[in-house]
């Protein structure tokens, strides 16, 4: 019990308490108490904190904690708009003895390609880019910081749009924005899913049972009762539905991006650069126009100064349809084969922002055992980024 209130701990909004749990939680090891696997060759550098959104609430403590535990070599946690991870997963990762990095993702625009579809469904000349190697926040006057403050004021327009018009929608289980959605997250950082929580949460305060619960949201998402049924005590089920139906494309709370709703990609990588990052391409499948030509993609993104790529390699082979698995594997192989032709370093990772997503990718399985020594080569390459800035920095 004792061990399971420590790692519940290090989840906590309250840093002195995350802090604390760890040290305690090192004291049990070395007294035995606490088992870690063997280290083996796996990573995950693509681990989102509750700095944005992690489906189990995990913080960055949290997930040097479980790579330590579970034998994971290398992993980096990579929040949506902000670094805010940094100074604690690095206290972690050295008390751990753990390979560690930190990144950033973030959309932005890319005005030449203003009228394809990329790696955001739906959404012409949008963009999801990655900042990789960060291992320090901004000066209070630079650039960078500049930059990320202007992500983040934008972030906040567009959650507490979204709020405004769900409200209007869902007006039986209205929401504040400070009072019921900030609290949700450590570090005043709203997203979607912070969001849906939200509106999960005052729903069970107005229906004080499941089944009022169960009838008013299946007359609003216009779902079959055994399609919600488990929501009453599972949010993960209800979020998700209701973030497919009002949030997505032609959604009610959707809204659609323009030339002035992301950064443009430049903006981006200078602040990126600046703080001695590495700009990262991200690969989502090989389906949209933007990316059936990877190679052309790929070269306007280097010429804008990416220098590396991340895949997410769960969502294209855990597939239960045999001809839609056979095909993204077919890509994700390609995809690596083109990267490699570029000399892009290459990182993977499961990304844990939904529930249900993995700690780590199964590196032995069929269809990640012939590249997993590429993604395992481009995390090397970014520890190695990520020690060398750290040295310049003394």
């Amino acid at each position: 019990m004792m061990i399971e209130l420590l790692e519940t701990n290090l989840d906590n909004f309250d840093k002195d308490i995350r802090k604390n749990a760890l040290l305690e939680l090192i004291k049990l090891k070395k007294k035995g108490k606490v088992k870690w696997l063997k280290e083996k060759e796996i990573s995950n550098m693509h681990c989102h904190s509750f700095f944005s959104f992690n489906g189990y609430g995990y913080s960055p403590i949290k997930i040097a904690w479980l790579c330590k535990k579970n034998g994971i070599k290398l992993c980096q946690v990579v929040d949506f708009d902000v670094l805010d991870g940094i100074e604690e997963l690095f206290y972690a990762a050295d008390l751990l003895n753990l390979k560690a990095s930190v990144g950033i993702e973030t959309r932005v625009f890319i005005p030449e390609l203003k009228d394809k579809e990329i790696n955001s469904p739906g959404e012409p000349g949008v963009y999801y880019l990655m900042g990789t190697g960060f291992t320090k926040l901004p000066s209070t006057e630079s650039l960078a910081n500049k930059i990320l403050k202007e992500m983040s004021h934008r972030a906040h327009l567009r959650t507490r749009k979204m709020v405004d018009i769900l409200n209007d929608h869902l007006s039986d289980i209205g929401i504040e924005y400070d009072t019921d959605v900030i609290p949700l997250t450590p570090n005043d950082n709203v997203t979607e899913r912070h969001i849906l929580r939200a509106f999960y949460n005052k729903s069970k305060d107005v229906f004080k049972n499941s089944a009022s619960f169960i009838k008013y949201w299946r007359s609003k998402l216009s779902v079959q009762e055994e399609d919600i049924n488990s929501s009453w005590d599972n949010p993960y089920v209800l979020c998700e539905i209701i973030r497919s139906k009002f949030m997505k494309n032609e959604g009610i709370a959707y809204i659609k991006p323009d030339s002035s709703t992301f950064p443009e990609i430049q903006t981006v990588n200078k602040m990126i650069i600046e703080l001695g990052g590495i700009p990262c391409a991200t690969w989502l499948n090989g389906l949209s126009d933007g990316e059936k030509n990877l190679e052309e993609l790929l070269n306007l993104l280097i010429g804008k100064g990416i220098s590396m790529m991340n895949i997410i390699p769960d969502r294209n082979y855990n597939i239960k349809d045999k001809e839609e698995k056979r095909i993204k594997v077919k890509n994700l192989y390609k995809a690596v084969e083109i990267a490699k032709k570029f000399n892009l370093p290459i990182i993977a990772g499961t990304e844990m922002n939904k529930f249900g997503q993995k700690l780590v990718d199964d590196f032995d399985s069929e269809e990640l055992t012939p590249i997993r020594k590429t993604f395992m080569d481009g995390a090397y390459f970014l520890q190695n980024h990520t020690l060398r800035q750290m040295e310049k920095g003394k």
